[in-house]
């Protein structure tokens, strides 16, 4: 499920603002109500680096799946897997 335009122009302005390292209640309760909106699906995927700055599984009424800590932990475990 992709949000619908007017949510992606927010998420966007969202975006914007967490790049520059603005935190703002109204972000927090953004994503939250879009949670709840979609709260039918099983999970979100927090498709951008800075949005685990303003959501959380505590936060979410959906599960989280962070590309980022994906990938991180993959690195982590190939560099420390045996390559022999």
């Amino acid at each position: 499920m992709i949000p619908n335009q007017e949510e992606r122009l927010e998420i966007n302005e969202i975006t914007n603002e967490l790049m520059q390292n603005i935190i703002t209640e109204k972000a927090k309760s953004y994503f939250a109500a879009l949670m709840t909106k979609y709260k039918n699906l099983n999970a979100v995927i927090l498709g951008c680096s800075v949005f685990p700055l303003i959501v959380d599984q505590e936060s979410s009424s959906l599960s989280i799946i962070d590309p980022m800590l994906l990938q991180t932990s993959a690195a982590v475990d190939y560099a420390l897997a045996e390559h022999g």
